[in-house]
């Protein structure tokens, strides 16, 4: 009995425990996944993002046959000590967080973290009254940058987001960037959860001025409508003081909290 971090190709092998709305995402480096076998044979499957905040769980899941054998335990061991964030969102059951860690005595502590499902209607109702489509400077995709700009990025996520950078191995063209030169001072990153659901994976800005913000997503909002016009609905979470209040600050009341574990 054995956990691991699975790499692409390991992917297939474990590909009927991992829920289908994260197996491409698994392929292209997007997520992270971990496997437990049982002499050899695929037992269990876990999928997690790394967060500026630690490591967020989409799924965890162990088969019938092979439960209550420690494979779920040994599988959150290969995440170390980072903090775990997990939302109900990612199982089926959702009462089976709060005594899988305390079965491992792990103290955990709920919180409610800001996530909304919008449509770009919305979002374009929220653009249009802050008057974020009337700011100049509205940041560059990750598509339009220059070569030597995509090189500056790639850096600064593996120095910043992710010691490993596996997880950001592919970044969404939409993605948008506000540069200085090589450095990094502003962005939005999204990525497709799956086909029609995009989710928005951090928001970063060193500018006090939230309208460089908005205007960042102004741009991402006039590529998506390009990209995707039968309007797909944005996901977006955050678990961290900063990411709350950005969110407060670009969507006012919309959308709603849901409660997140957090295990450190």
């Amino acid at each position: 009995m054995s956990a691991f971090v699975m790499d692409k190709e390991e992917v297939d092998d474990f590909r009927q425990l991992i829920p289908p709305e994260f197996y491409e995402g698994a392929k292209r480096g997007q997520f992270f996944c971990i496997g437990g076998d049982f002499m050899e044979e695929p037992a269990g499957a876990l999928v997690y993002e790394k967060t500026k905040g630690g490591n967020l769980l989409r799924s965890i899941y162990v088969k019938e046959d092979f439960r209550r054998l420690g494979i779920a335990s040994d599988m959150m061991e290969v995440l170390g000590d980072d903090p775990v964030f997990f939302t109900y969102e990612a199982t089926g059951d959702r009462a089976a967080l709060e005594p899988f860690f305390d079965a491992m005595d792990i103290d955990t502590r709920r919180i409610d973290c800001p996530m909304c499902y919008l449509s770009l209607k919305d979002i374009e109702k929220n653009l249009e009254m802050f008057g974020v489509f009337d700011v100049e400077e509205k940041g560059t995709a990750f598509a339009e940058l220059d070569l030597i700009q995509r090189k500056s990025v790639m850096q600064w996520m593996v120095q910043n987001l992710n010691e490993r950078g596996e997880a950001y191995e592919w970044i969404h063209p939409d993605s948008t960037f506000l540069m200085e030169g090589k450095k990094v001072k502003a962005c939005v990153l999204i990525s497709e959860m799956e086909p029609g659901l995009l989710s928005v994976d951090l928001v970063y800005s060193e500018y006090k001025d939230f309208r460089k913000l908005m205007g960042l997503f102004a741009h991402i909002f006039i590529n998506i409508q390009i990209d995707y016009p039968k309007n797909p609905n944005v996901r977006m979470i955050m678990t961290t003081d900063s990411g709350k209040k950005l969110y407060e600050k670009i969507f006012g009341n919309a959308g709603f909290t849901v409660p997140v574990i957090t295990a450190v």
